[in-house]
């Protein structure tokens, strides 16, 4: 054998052996990696709960305010419409009923339609990873933008498939999911849009909620209705592709749709929120009670704005509104 080829062998062992050390090496790390972050993600997902706001009542018992960040009224999967499930699942994670929490042929396959279009215009993360994400975000008020965090988060969306059954999965979504405008989730979303509950939702409401998880903001039928129009379409036609619906039905839906909803949504305000929406009887008497709680190292911001205080004052709503109307009445004749 000439020299030539004994060194060429010789490479050839360095490189698999090299390659098989690299190989063990990095699954050895990653298998650390897993472990180390595996026992967090437990107690994040036995310790999530929902938002829920601080109820005020007055001394007879009565409601009369509610503090919070974000409203998250919570819905149950049976009350949710099938096409409502049908087009978020089509344009959020279309292979959802196919997979254990990861997709990597969906992973391939968004990078793939992202480089054809020259922008992102679809995501590889599934819905039980975006589940994952946003339960992070509740309980730890951050999310990091690391590859550790992304660990955790596939690792937390492997563990939900594990504990959950898809239908519990999809609740779990609808109710911790953010569409816009102070809103967590469906049912939240459903009163702020369109005024409704969850239940009487149509295709054509669907297809515009379903396109919020990717941009609030920009998607937002009250700040930008020529782009929520735009997406609405997007929505119905990935619809049809997934075979929910006819193209003539995606086509029909749209104009129907618009033709209702776009008189409604321009001449709302484009900050329309649902804090400023939320029951205040007693503005002022609202604000010394928060400040109060707020200022309180028993209470803190966690528990006053996401925690479902019951506090009881002393305010009496039959004099607050007797007081209210002799102010009005005074100022009306100065």
């Amino acid at each position: 054998m000439d020299e030539k080829k004994i060194k060429e062998k010789r490479f050839y062992k360095v490189f698999i052996v090299t390659l098989m050390s690299a190989a063990t090496l990095g699954g050895l790390l990653f298998g650390l990696l897993i472990g180390n972050v595996a026992d967090g993600n437990l107690s994040i997902l036995a310790g999530y709960r929902p938002s829920r706001p601080t109820r005020l009542y007055d001394i007879k018992g009565r409601l009369f305010a509610e503090i919070y960040r974000h409203r998250q009224d919570l819905t149950r999967y049976d009350r949710i419409p099938p096409e409502v499930i049908q087009a978020f699942l089509s344009v959020e994670d279309d292979h959802f009923y196919l997979h254990n929490g990861f997709d990597l042929t969906g992973i391939l396959r968004a990078a793939i339609k992202n480089l054809l279009a020259g922008k992102i215009v679809q995501g590889g993360s599934t819905l039980t990873q975006q589940v994952a994400k946003q339960i992070y975000l509740n309980t730890e008020k951050k999310r990091p933008k690391t590859f550790t965090q992304k660990i955790k988060e596939t690792v937390l969306a492997l563990k939900i498939e594990e504990a959950l059954s898809k239908e519990e999965i999809l609740e779990l979504y609808f109710n911790v999911i953010y569409l816009g405008h102070g809103c967590e989730g469906l049912n939240c979303a459903a009163a702020v849009y369109f005024d409704k509950r969850v239940e009487d939702l149509t295709l054509g409401e669907a297809a515009l909620l379903a396109r919020l998880p990717k941009s609030p903001v920009e998607y937002s039928p009250f700040k930008y209705p020529e782009n929520a129009k735009a997406q609405h379409r997007f929505v119905l036609d990935q619809m049809t592709g997934a075979g929910y619906i006819t193209a003539d039905e995606a086509a029909k839906v749209h104009d129907e749709f618009w033709n209702q909803y776009w008189g409604y949504f321009i001449v709302r305000s484009p900050s329309k929120n649902i804090r400023s929406e939320r029951l205040d009887m007693a503005p002022y008497f609202t604000e010394y009670v928060r400040n109060i709680l707020e200022q309180n190292p028993d209470v803190g911001d966690d528990l006053l704005y996401s925690g479902g205080l019951r506090v009881y004052t002393t305010l009496d709503l039959d004099e607050q509104q007797i007081a209210q109307e002799e102010m009005d009445a005074s100022l009306i004749r100065s």
